[in-house]
């Protein structure tokens, strides 16, 4: 897909450790390259890089 105009990879995480508070939503952070987090990215961002999107909450996904 890097020749493409879009990047579809998504990934979820849950539990504690994805507290507002938590240091590891810092480490997530940094892993998808300081974007925003539970925002879906599709498209490459003005040729930059390909950003995926993470999404991570304390609750389980259903």
């Amino acid at each position: 897909m890097l020749r493409e105009n879009i990047f579809p990879f998504v990934c979820f995480g849950d539990g504690c450790d994805f507290a507002d508070d938590s240091s590891i939503i810092d480490r997530v952070v940094t892993i998808a390259m300081f974007g925003e987090l539970n925002k879906t990215y599709v498209h490459v961002e003005s040729g930059l890089f390909n950003r995926g999107s993470f999404y991570f909450k304390v609750e389980q996904w259903q």
